[in-house]
């Protein structure tokens, strides 16, 4: 099954466009970040500011699809350059480590990326976006336990997070546990009676698990039939050899009541 794409909503959380939940549980305000941006620049340009370059950065990648692909590549790298000088005048800022790594996400390197949202994990491990953005990575990388783990701790953080839950569902789907699926998206649906990608996933999950009843039904039902056939064919294998005892009985029966009518008849002579 096809992995639900969650890059547009990194691109979007990389300029501060999170939730209130994540905001309280997070140990990192978004609003906060440009705040400031929006007070460094309403002075003079600094460039000793992480959140200088981190800004160019990350309106630069926001609107990476409006350039033409003869110049993604130079954006690309326009990008990376400068989301590198934030952490190389701040190793700590951890903001700038997440939109290095949406930025090889559009480059396609899911390791050097992953490798990324670590990092930032490390220096900020409440920050849900990043768990996601891992998450996304091991996913497509085909490293579920990985995933698993990524998704889960963000529903320890916000045990609503709909993201979270139905790449916990796809997973399971994925593994064939259609049970735990099943009751993942109706759980999300129940929240969010729109929300169409669980509503896909949910009839994806049912005809899954009415494709392995039927299968199972017609394996049981084949081994039925072999199971009868076979106790057939060990029967006629049977047969032959009752038939030679009951004729081996026949000729001594026979033998037997000649031998008494001999004994018979010279016991008549010898009177």
């Amino acid at each position: 099954m096809k992995k639900l794409v969650i890059l547009s909503f990194l691109l979007v959380a990389v300029i501060g466009c999170t939730n209130n939940t994540q905001e309280d549980k997070s140990s990192f305000s978004y609003q906060k970040l440009i705040k400031e941006y929006k007070e460094d620049f309403s002075h003079k340009f600094k460039p000793e500011s992480p959140i200088t370059y981190y800004h160019i950065a990350s309106t630069h990648l926001k609107n990476l699809n409006s350039v033409e692909q003869k110049h993604r590549q130079n954006a690309l790298k326009a990008i990376i350059d400068n989301y590198e000088k934030a952490i190389k005048i701040d190793p700590d800022f951890h903001p700038a480590y997440y939109g290095l790594g949406i930025a090889y996400l559009e480059s396609k390197n899911l390791k050097q990326a992953s490798i990324l949202f670590e990092e930032a994990l490390k220096k900020s491990p409440e920050v849900i976006d990043y768990h996601l953005a891992l998450g996304y990575c091991c996913e497509e990388l085909n490293k579920d336990d990985c995933a698993y783990q990524e998704y889960s701790k963000v529903i320890e953080i916000d045990p609503t997070n709909k993201d979270a839950l139905i790449h916990l569902g796809h997973i399971h789907l994925d593994k064939k546990d259609y049970d735990k699926a099943h009751n993942i998206y109706k759980a999300v649906l129940q929240k969010d009676p729109g929300n169409l990608i669980a509503k896909k996933a949910l009839e994806s999950c049912k005809t899954a698990s009415k494709k392995l009843s039927k299968a199972s039904n017609k394996n049981i039902s084949s081994k039925s039939k072999v199971s009868e056939s076979e106790i057939k064919e060990e029967e006629v294998k049977e047969e032959p050899e009752i038939t030679e005892i009951n004729e081996t009985s026949e000729v001594n029966n026979s033998e037997n009541i000649q031998e008494d009518n001999n004994n018979s008849n010279i016991s008549n002579e010898e009177n």
